[in-house]
């Protein structure tokens, strides 16, 4: 078995499918090493979704801004 990520079903994800978003690239954890792997995940689990034309939602954002 390879690493990485898989769907439900067994198939492997393309790390370089996993896209960001514009609430991802705005994000104080987007380049924090301790978070890429709760936020590939979340992303992941919201991948079908957004393409199905949902917004996507992250309930653990935090702003650069702040």
């Amino acid at each position: 078995m390879q690493k990485g990520y898989y769907f439900d079903n067994g198939e492997l994800i393309d790390p370089d499918s996993i896209e960001l978003s514009e609430l991802c690239n705005n994000c104080r954890k987007n380049n924090d090493g301790n978070e890429k792997i709760p936020c590939n995940l979340n992303r992941i689990d919201q991948m079908r979704k957004i393409k199905s034309g949902n917004k996507f939602r992250c309930y653990t954002f935090e702003s650069r801004m702040n």
